[in-house]
């Protein structure tokens, strides 16, 4: 008898927990969809409210945009000294330049939380170094040098 009794209760956790695992499956895959976001995210939202918290406390600090054309545009300066398009005084400024938006992350973050205002700060000074390099690799200073250079005819 004993034993009748611990298999019917052992099958009934194993079809309540098989249920269970169905449904978060169910719920999971949905939540997926809805979202429309990847796997990891959703099994993110599922581990609980620290997992969201970090992820939500990592995205609001983080500026990868800014850090990306802050990035090509260091680029784009030794591109252009390398060249002969920059001088060396040109790109000092321009360097200077890029301190000054690093220091506007920095203090953006500082406060923890990276508002939307800041970040479109933030870009806005990144479009003003752009158009100054652009200007300073085709300024006047470039079209003497270039004159300059003697070419083999």
């Amino acid at each position: 008898m004993f034993y009748k009794v611990a298999v019917a209760v052992f099958a009934a956790i194993v079809t309540l927990s098989a249920g269970v695992a169905a449904q978060n499956a169910r719920s999971y895959e949905r939540a997926k969809e809805r979202a429309n976001i990847s796997a990891n995210d959703v099994k993110a939202e599922f581990a609980g409210a620290p997992a969201q918290k970090k992820a939500l406390e990592a995205a609001s600090k983080a500026t990868p945009a800014a850090a990306r054309r802050q990035h090509r545009q260091h680029h784009r300066i030794k591109e252009g000294v390398k060249s002969g398009r920059i001088t060396k005084d040109e790109a000092k400024d321009l360097i200077g330049d890029q301190k000054e938006i690093r220091e506007m992350k920095k203090d953006a973050r500082a406060d923890g939380v990276v508002t939307k205002e800041e970040r479109v700060e933030i870009q806005r000074k990144l479009n003003v170094e752009s158009e100054k390099i652009y200007d300073e690799k085709r300024d006047e200073d470039v079209q003497k040098r270039l004159q300059q250079i003697p070419r083999n005819k």
